[in-house]
């Protein structure tokens, strides 16, 4: 099951696309979310879509 609001943390290398593990699905993001780079933290939100987050933010949610 995907759980809006968790919070995950980028890693890979391929440039081309991003590919962000929730439980049960991966989410691959492709030239619609340009500014999510290796590093980020990213949240799946209500829509079940990802968005970015600072890492304030990440750290006040784990």
């Amino acid at each position: 099951m995907v759980v809006p609001g968790m919070v995950v943390r980028i890693h890979g290398k391929n440039k081309e696309k991003v590919d962000v593990q929730f439980k049960d699905r991966t989410v691959t993001a492709r030239n619609l979310i340009k500014d999510i780079r290796v590093g980020d933290f990213v949240i799946l939100n209500d829509d079940l879509v990802i968005q970015r987050i600072s890492e304030k933010q990440a750290e006040k949610m784990m």
